[in-house]
């Protein structure tokens, strides 16, 4: 992610989001699930939750949980991985 931006007032900035997280579905023709969260595996926390997409999803370096949610209805929140690191200018992808 972005550090040490200076942002200037009515003027446009540009930063690289160069670090992040993606799930990788088993199949092309899976559909997206319907949440995935990433969570802090320290507290529990949640980070972000990300609805309906595969990602890739900006996130700033720092060791991650990821829990995961099929469906709305039918299916509850399971923890997938417990904790895996997210290393600044990379893109993490998590293979279903």
């Amino acid at each position: 992610m972005a550090s040490g931006v200076e942002l200037e007032a009515g003027e446009i900035t540009e930063v690289e989001l160069n670090t992040g997280v993606a799930l990788i579905p088993s199949s092309p023709e899976v559909e997206p699930p319907y949440r995935w969260v990433l969570t802090d595996p320290g507290s529990g926390d949640e980070v972000i939750t990300v609805n309906k997409n595969w990602g890739p999803i900006p996130v700033p370096p720092g060791d991650y949980g990821l829990s995961f949610q099929q469906t709305r209805f039918g299916h509850s929140l399971i923890q997938l991985v417990p904790s895996f690191p997210v290393k600044e200018g990379r893109l993490v992808e998590l293979e279903l």
